[in-house]
């Protein structure tokens, strides 16, 4: 039998997942997002951005900084988020004509911003 829908369950060494999340409805109490959207000249994490938007690398974490810089992806370049892969997989970044499979906790010390579009 499946869990009740928003259940938690237990997982693999006592960690938690939460299967079947209930979206927000006429009769269900509103929701609150589970992430921090980028706004217009405001920073967020790269792992938060909403997919098929433009974005400027504005910072990198020190840690990941080299690796990143040898695939093209440094500060100032422009990005998008193509697709986040299921169970906290790798998130797809569209980096020109490029793709780059990235993990979420590399996506998280990236800071962007979102690029404005011309008038």
């Amino acid at each position: 039998m499946w869990p009740a829908a928003g259940a938690i369950v237990p997982f693999r060494r006592g960690h938690a997942i939460g299967l079947n999340r209930p979206v927000s409805n006429s009769e269900s109490p509103t929701r609150v997002s589970t992430g921090p959207v980028v706004a217009p000249h405001d920073f967020g994490r790269l792992v938060d951005a909403p997919t098929n938007q433009r974005l400027r690398v504005v910072a990198v974490g020190p840690e990941h900084q080299s690796a990143l810089t040898q695939e093209g992806l440094g500060l100032g370049s422009e990005v998008s988020v193509e697709r986040r892969l299921a169970l906290g997989g790798p998130m797809v970044v569209r980096l020109g004509r490029t793709r780059l499979a990235l993990a979420r906790s590399v996506a998280a010390a990236i800071l962007v911003t979102r690029v404005d579009e011309p008038s």
